[in-house]
Formats: C-alpha cells, structure tokens, sequence
C-alpha cells in the first residue's frame, strides 16, 4: 500500500506504465480518484451538496500481501476517518480526518506512534460542484486536478496541466469500459495519445463507487482510480502489452468479500449496514 507521501497519486499507472508528471495523490486516488451521479436523488445527498455513500458502509479494507489495513469510520453517513496501519501487529497508524465545509472536502493527515499524535496537517482539498468532483487542490491550494463531464458522466480529467485522461463509458452508462491516456506537448499546444487501457465488469455491486476516500487516498493505479466511478467491478484489464484478471468472492448482498488480484494479492472487505 501506497505511503502518504503518494497519497493521491493523482493516477499512477501501476503494472504497466507510470505517468511521469501526475502529481501525488487516489485516484486516488484517487484516486484517484471521479463521480457519475446520474442516479443521484434527494434520499442520498445532503446541504452539503457531496452525494452521501450506498446503504453498506465500507468499514475496512485489508491488503493480503503487504499486511495493510484501512480503517474507515463514518459520521452522518460520510467517511470522516481512516486508520491506516502498516502491519496486522503494528501499534502506530496514519490517520487522514476529513472535513466537510459546504461543497468542499479537507483532508487532513497526523501520524499516531504508540498514541502519540503529531501535529495535523491539510493535504488535499475536493471541490464539488453540482454533485460532481470539479477540482482537487494540493496542500497549499493549488489545482492540479480537473473533471470535466458530459451531463452526468466523466468526460476527461487534465492532471497538473500536463496529462489528460478520457474516458468512455458502456452503452448505459454504468463503467469506463476505456481510458485513453494523452500527454500534453506545451510547445506544440497538443495532446498525443499514450496509451489506451479497456475493461471488463461483473454485474455485482462495487464497494468503492461514491466513497469519497478511495480514489483520492489509493491513486495506486489506472483501475482504481476509476473504481469511484463505476456501478459494477473490474474483472479484466486489457493494457497495450498484457491483461490483468481479478477474481471476487461476493457475500449475500452482491458485495465484494475480497477481490484476487492475481501476484497482487487480495483485497478483502468489511462492511456495515446503515
């Protein structure tokens, strides 16, 4: 798992090509890591005009192979902490606080050892507008993320005025099936295209769609920095050189137990019902 100081990666491209000039995130990541709010309705947005998260609460997130763990507390139905630990044993954590101010949304980190806390500081603010991610700022309040949209749906993102990503969406507009990558020539003023990365869903419920951590605290990757976008779960990724599988153990609601990534491992999954 990805350190704080590439917490949002802003769209690393992992197992296959790194994006030279991505600021660091999640995608998310977040991504990374953002929003199709097409089926958004009054029931599961609140003033703050952010879409609140699915009727399960992701409560926990753990990565088989590097022993990593995501702690995830809610208040009023929005993420507002995450524990990050480094090993299943292992008594001290990053902690990533979120703050909900009218349509913005500030992250703030402090490191915990032995519960002793270091001083809090802001690392990343998301700015939504009209239900939609717009912008995400860095720590000292300059944009290096843009989202741009189709009515309700992601068109592209530009990455520190640098990169840009498309995307395509499937024939009902529920998953990015395609993700072209362009790089921006600022002599020439063009785009030219890098790589171009397809997928491949399941029909089962994504527990990452709507959270608003996941893509901006786990830019690991192309993947899920889009995870936040999509209805449905990534089975295959097809890069220009090689595909990626992933495999799913579903529980009874059609959420996610863990995922098999194959040399990458499984994630496993906890969650809680409102």
């Amino acid at each position: 798992m990805v350190n704080i100081c590439v917490l949002f990666k802003g769209l690393i491209i992992k197992n296959c090509v790194v994006m030279k000039k991505v600021n660091c995130l999640i995608i998310i990541i977040f991504s990374i890591i953002s929003i199709c709010f097409s089926s958004c309705t009054k029931d599961n947005t609140d003033e703050t005009g952010i879409p609140n998260q699915s009727d399960f609460k992701l409560t926990l997130v753990k990565y088989a192979k590097y022993d990593d763990t995501d702690s995830i507390f809610y208040s009023n139905n929005k993420v507002s902490i995450i524990k990050q630990y480094g090993s299943s044993t292992s008594t001290s954590y990053t902690q990533y606080r979120f703050e909900y101010i009218n349509s913005e949304v500030k992250i703030y980190e402090r490191d915990f050892n032995s519960g002793v806390g270091s001083t809090e500081s802001l690392i990343r603010t998301m700015i939504f507008k009209d239900l939609k991610l717009s912008q995400i700022k860095n720590s000292e309040g300059i944009v290096y993320a843009n989202y741009v949209y189709d009515a309700n749906k992601l068109k592209y993102v530009i990455v520190d005025s640098d990169d840009s990503l498309a995307v395509r969406y499937d024939t009902e507009g529920k998953n990015i099936t395609e993700m072209k990558w362009y790089d921006y020539n600022p002599d020439t003023k063009e785009y030219s295209l890098v790589e171009t990365f397809t997928y491949i869903f399941d029909n089962k419920n994504n527990p990452y769609k709507n959270y608003i951590y996941y893509p901006f605290y786990l830019y690991d990757d192309e993947e899920n920095s889009l995870d936040y976008f999509n209805t449905n779960n990534i089975l295959t990724t097809t890069y220009p050189t090689s595909t990626i599988n992933r495999t799913y153990s579903y529980n009874e609601n059609g959420y996610p137990d863990y995922v098999d990534r194959g040399t990458d491992g499984r994630i496993y999954f906890e969650y809680e019902l409102k």
